[in-house]
Parts: C-alpha cells; structure tokens; sequence
C-alpha cells in the first residue's frame, strides 16, 4: 500500500467552511487504496477559529473517511499583518516536531510514506516537507 503525506497549512473536511481539495485529493487516492495522512492547522481561517484542539493541545489527530488527519496549532490572527507572520511560522514549528517524532515512531514501525506532498503549502511549511523528504530518501511533491 502507497503511504502518503499531504501537507497544507489551511486544508479542511467538508463539514469545515473554506476550500476541500485536499480533502479530494486524500478521499479519491484513499478509494484506490492509499494509506493517508493529512497536516493541516486546527485554526480555520474562514471562521478565525479553532474546531478541534482544546485550550493548551499543540495536536490531535482524528480518522476521518480512511484519511488520518493530524490538526497542529497555529498562532491565531484575524487580520493579515504580522500575526500571520507568527501563523505561518507557529504552524511549520509544530509540523518540524511532529514530523520529527513520527519519523522517529514511524521508522520503527515501518510506516514511512513513499510520498510527501505539499499541495499548496506556504514556503516554510513545504521547506519542512522537502526536509523530511530529503532525509527520508522519498519523493517530495509541490502541487500548486
């Protein structure tokens, strides 16, 4: 089975208000048997709210449709001036460390992905992924 994992900062579900392509990008690859997992911050920037994580919680991760979503903390702002700035960086932050730790769990386990996708990331988060990538010796993938 293909593993894969799809990185972008502001991807929902579809009970989430905003855009859902990562969402059918994960669900149609999930159909033909790929095992995914999905990063995405918690902080919805349609809403400029939280939907998962609880007061103090940097992560959670959930089972939705067969897709493994990973909702990481992202510092909260409600106009694009320098507290995006913190959002952006806050977010590829806790990726970095998430990342880390599961390559560290995944290794062991030998549930690497084959692919990291970065589908219309923000540069640094995607820096992260091409990161990994490269560490892990697999493919990495810009969609944009």
């Amino acid at each position: 089975m293909t593993r894969i994992w799809i990185i972008n900062q502001h991807a929902n579900t579809p009970t989430m208000p905003g855009h859902t392509r990562q969402y059918e990008i994960a669900n149609g690859l999930s159909k033909k048997g790929w095992d995914i997992e999905l990063f995405a911050s918690d902080y919805n920037i349609s809403k400029r709210k939280f939907f998962f994580l609880k007061k103090n919680q940097i992560s959670i991760s959930q089972k939705i449709k067969n897709i493994t979503w990973h909702w990481l903390y992202a510092y909260p702002y409600k106009r694009n001036n320098w507290k995006r700035y913190l959002n952006i960086f806050s977010f590829s932050f806790h990726l970095f460390w998430r990342f880390f730790f599961k390559v560290i769990k995944d290794k062991f386990t030998k549930e690497i992905p084959d692919i990291i996708l970065a589908s219309s990331p923000q540069l640094p988060a995607a820096f992260i992924g091409l990161i990994f990538a490269k560490f892990l010796k697999k493919p990495f993938v810009v969609e944009i």
